[in-house]
């Protein structure tokens, strides 16, 4: 493993940056208390998506057994069985108490389906209409505002689950949907993850910010890896999701103790000064231009990208990145427990298996293809890259190692595409559980993308842009998961009686879409220089 930290470390710029930046994006001075390190963030991080990969299963059955409990109940003029009618469900019963595979019927996931897209369109909704204010509260008072800020709304989110369990009638419509609402508020996950690569690249040079960002790819995974196994194992323990909250309600805590007392800011006084008094000169906006999301997308189109590289590689890189959010949370839950009558447990388990795949391919699979790549790509072109020195020795050999970084960064987002397409459709085609868990578990390839998209989004901008262009891409997926849920969620709903699978067909037109898309990203050829991938 240090034998591929040291390899990752040398070739780091061959796949970030292509602007000559050499030092972190805020220049720390030699006697600032700021020493703030990738470690500081990344190794929390774990914890925190341990935290919401605990939440995905354990959410959809949760959600499927409260509306299960009100369809079947005989009170039929209770707040929560309005709730479920104004949802288009039938409140009609028979008076049996339901039990799991009594729940996994088409008019149930209908409401079930209903419910989470309209409750994760009220939390994308609300962190949309955040995002924004979030990205310039962190350029004035520092990233670890935000994380704090994060903690609480986790707390206030699971205070909410576990009341809405505890609770009937109106109050417990009420706190369903003020759960996502806090979320969202209280800066939501798009946010918060905005922030982490934010504190990445204020701490970071160009030269290591590829291998802190695979590092914070890692540190995601590993924590979707662990959470979904040990709610599972507490479910399968306690019978009940109820557990779940209050572990990740404690995990809430402990993160807000340590960026309150121990996390050191990424920002210096003086950054945060300069941003502060940037902030006051600019003339006052109204309310309509803070939440006008054309505002702050304006900079994908504003940032002017190397030479290197063909002009409209942001916008393109956006509007990838914008459908891969819109595909990353297909109904395949609701979906598995209806055509394989899988619960929370089995559903867990999978996306540990899948995120653990994830995992080694990101620190095992990555790096090894990487180093195959670059060693055929400079032993074809080495009699031409000993021309070039001849003639400018230095010009030539970063023009060289330039369309390297560009070429591989394009390829790998193709081919994590193109994996991502593929295992959308064959996950729809499944007629089987292992057929299903097979294609997912082929998707989990697709991962290989991801660390590019991010490399190139932030190495095509100018440091002084990194801040917004965070904050922009924290809307885009906001925008994205508002899109999905009232899309993919309704979708599945009104077909899941006929052909359930229709919403993975979608995902995979819009991945195949994305695919299509990265080909027109390429880099362009210097002068005197001829390439060949």
């Amino acid at each position: 493993m240090a034998s591929d930290d040291r390899y990752l470390a040398d070739i780091a710029a061959s796949s970030l940056t292509v602007n000559n930046e050499r030092e972190p994006l805020i220049a720390k001075k030699e006697n600032t208390k700021t020493k703030a390190n990738p470690w500081h963030v990344i190794g929390p991080l774990f914890f925190v998506t341990f935290g919401m990969g605990a939440l995905l299963a354990p959410m959809v059955q949760f959600y499927t057994t409260i509306f299960c409990n009100r369809y079947y109940e005989t009170d039929t003029g209770g707040a929560m069985n309005l709730f479920v009618r104004l949802l288009g469900g039938n409140t009609d019963d028979d008076g049996s108490s339901p039990d799991m595979k009594d729940c996994s019927i088409p008019e149930i996931q209908t409401v079930v389906s209903r419910v989470q897209a309209i409750l994760l369109f009220l939390e994308a909704g609300s962190s949309f209409l955040m995002a924004s204010y979030y990205s310039s509260l962190s350029d004035k008072r520092g990233r670890r505002l935000v994380f704090r800020v994060f903690s609480i709304g986790g707390v206030l989110t699971m205070l909410c689950y576990i009341c809405v369990a505890k609770v009937q009638g109106l109050m417990g419509v009420v706190l369903i949907v003020a759960a996502p609402l806090v979320r969202g508020l209280l800066a939501g996950d798009v946010i918060v993850i905005a922030a982490v690569q934010s504190y990445i690249s204020d701490c970071t040079t160009a030269e290591v910010r590829t291998v802190a960002y695979g590092r914070m790819v890692a540190s995601v995974l590993a924590g979707i890896v662990f959470g979904p196994t040990a709610a599972s194992m507490l479910i399968l323990k306690t019978g009940t999701v109820i557990y779940t909250f209050y572990l990740v309600m404690a995990i809430n805590i402990c993160f807000y103790a340590y960026v309150t007392f121990l996390m050191p800011e990424s920002l210096d006084e003086q950054a945060m000064a300069t941003a502060r008094q940037s902030a006051a000169q600019k003339p006052r906006i109204s309310l309509w231009q803070k939440m006008n999301p054309l505002s702050a997308l304006s900079i994908l189109f504003k940032i002017k990208p190397p030479p290197h590289i063909n002009r409209h590689a942001v916008p393109l890189l956006a509007a990838i990145q914008f459908f891969l959010s819109i595909v990353i949370r297909p109904p395949i839950l609701l979906y598995a427990m209806l055509e394989f009558k899988w619960t929370a447990y089995e559903g867990g388990l999978l996306i540990s298996v899948v995120s653990l795949i994830r995992f080694i391919i990101i620190i095992v699979l990555l790096p090894r293809l990487l180093r195959a790549l670059q060693q055929r790509w400079k032993t074809k072109h080495y009699n031409n890259q000993q021309q070039q020195r001849q003639q400018s020795c230095d010009d030539g050999e970063d023009e060289t190692k330039t369309h390297y970084r560009i070429l591989f960064d394009t390829w790998m987002i193709r081919t994590g595409l193109g994996v991502e397409t593929i295992g959308f459709i064959l996950a729809a085609l499944a007629t089987t559980s292992r057929g299903f868990s097979l294609a997912l578990v082929l998707q989990s390839v697709s991962v290989l993308s991801q660390p590019s998209v991010r490399s190139l989004y932030t190495t095509l901008v100018d440091p002084a842009d990194i801040g917004a262009l965070f904050g922009a891409q924290a809307q885009l997926e906001a925008i994205a998961t508002i899109l999905a849920m009232a899309g993919l969620n309704f979708i599945y709903s009104m077909s899941v009686e006929v052909m359930p699978s229709l919403s993975f067909y979608i995902c995979a037109g819009l991945a195949g879409l994305a695919w299509l898309l990265s080909f027109l990203i390429h880099p362009v050829e210097p002068q005197n220089h001829s390439f060949t991938p």
